[in-house]
């Protein structure tokens, strides 16, 4: 009886242990004999394809990390601070962004403020206010719908706007307002 380890060419390097008698001709297949036979099928091109899958992995999800979690610190506001981080803000514009946890286009938004926030620094202030825990700032400046952005300078509520939008839609939007320096 001879017995032979080889491996399978038809699709990835499996090993198998072929075993032949004197008496049979054909050869018979079994599962690997041992490990040793499975890492010396290993070829080092295979080794390098998986760790450069793993690697690129790895990059694409530190990219979607950065991509989504954007630096700037866009301050969260209620109606007790509403008149000091807003109204008493002086000339310098405020975009405030209306929200709600269970509104799907309120958590795209928030990428987007927080993109213009970091972009803008100190020309335009922009706070967020949750619209399920303030109620009553809502119901004053009437919104009815979200993601609801409103536009204050000099303690004057200047323009209102509802629903999603990009950046650059929110960018030409704010120029159009002629709030921006």
């Amino acid at each position: 009886m001879h017995t032979a380890c080889t491996t399978s060419a038809r699709f990835a390097p499996v090993p198998t242990c072929v075993t032949t008698t004197a008496r049979h001709a054909k050869p018979t297949r079994a599962p690997a004999c041992n490990q040793n036979a499975l890492t010396r099928t290993l070829s080092l091109s295979s080794r390098q394809n998986v760790a450069s899958l793993k690697s690129s992995a790895l990059m694409q999800r530190a990219r979607r990390e950065t991509r989504l979690s954007v630096k700037a610190e866009v301050m969260n506001i209620t109606e007790a601070t509403f008149q000091d981080e807003v109204m008493k803000a002086g000339e310098k514009p405020v975009l405030v962004d209306f929200w709600a946890a269970w509104c799907g286009p309120c958590k795209l938004m928030d990428v987007v403020v927080k993109g213009l926030d970091s972009e803008m620094g100190d020309t335009l202030k922009i706070v967020k206010i949750e619209l399920d825990s303030n109620p009553d700032l809502g119901a004053k400046y009437k919104v009815y719908g979200l993601p609801a952005l409103l536009v204050f300078k000099g303690g004057e509520l200047v323009a209102q706007k509802e629903g999603a939008m990009n950046k650059k839609k929110l960018l030409a939007w704010l120029e159009e307002l002629k709030v921006m320096a």
